[in-house]
């Protein structure tokens, strides 16, 4: 169900599945912590196809934006020493060679629009530097997290907390979980 839209020379938008074609979460879907051995080679988001689309689809694009419609996380998002398996966190692999493609293409032109937490936020992917997942450098594309309204959410408590956590991280610039960006 993956493909793309042209919107004259402005905008390909690129819709991304990363649901049906990814491995399993390594670690399930809850937030647990990083295990020894992980990531293993074998991780994948999209899925060999859809990466090899994507990646030629942005490579031959000449519009003044991409953008990357999917429905996860795709900056990295560490709570401590926790990580999401369910969004590109527990892909680092996967992120890592969509990173790095995008910091060796000029211009820098991706925007990359995301859901699935219950909240708000706008902040910048940095260009990870591979084996370290905590480098914040080096900006590869924007993102954007579209926010949830007709979620619960988490409680007033530990959304401020995670609000806390999330703008203490330098590509973050914008992120707001108790009203979810309203």
């Amino acid at each position: 169900i993956y493909r793309d839209l042209a919107f004259g020379d402005l905008a390909k938008l690129f819709v991304l599945d990363t649901r049906q074609y990814r491995t399993d979460q390594e670690r399930g879907d809850a937030l647990v912590p990083v295990c020894e051995g992980f990531p293993t080679e074998g991780g994948d988001m999209l899925g060999p196809a859809q990466e090899s689309w994507l990646l030629n689809g942005i490579g031959a694009s000449s519009s003044v934006w991409n953008v990357l419609a999917q429905q996860v996380v795709f900056s990295p998002t560490p709570i401590g020493p926790l990580r999401n398996f369910d969004q590109w966190d527990g892909y680092p692999l996967a992120r890592q060679r969509i990173v790095d493609f995008l910091r060796a293409r000029e211009p820098r032109n991706t925007v990359i629009l995301t859901g699935d937490i219950h909240a708000a936020g706008v902040g910048w992917v940095p260009g990870l530097t591979p084996g370290n997942p905590n480098t914040f450098s080096d900006p590869v594309a924007s993102e954007f997290v579209a926010t949830g309204i007709s979620s619960d959410g988490v409680d007033e408590a530990t959304a401020n907390l995670i609000t806390t956590l999330f703008q203490s991280y330098p590509h973050v610039q914008y992120f707001e979980a108790v009203t979810r960006g309203y």
